[in-house]
């Protein structure tokens, strides 16, 4: 999981990416990071067909 936003310089505060990035929130350049939107991962999934479910 994480943010996808513009990666903006620590010391300068100027972006440093031209478009939007992804961020881990365990990456150190979150801290740095104006998301525009959260980013998520799902793993392990099992689809199934919603008929075949118990009402």
């Amino acid at each position: 999981m994480g943010g996808a936003g513009i990666v903006h310089h620590p010391a300068t505060l100027e972006p440093v990416t031209d478009g939007l990035e992804e961020v881990a929130h365990d990456h150190p350049a979150i801290r740095w990071t104006v998301a525009h939107r959260q980013v998520l991962e799902l793993r392990d999934c099992t689809p199934v067909d919603l008929r075949d479910l118990p009402a």
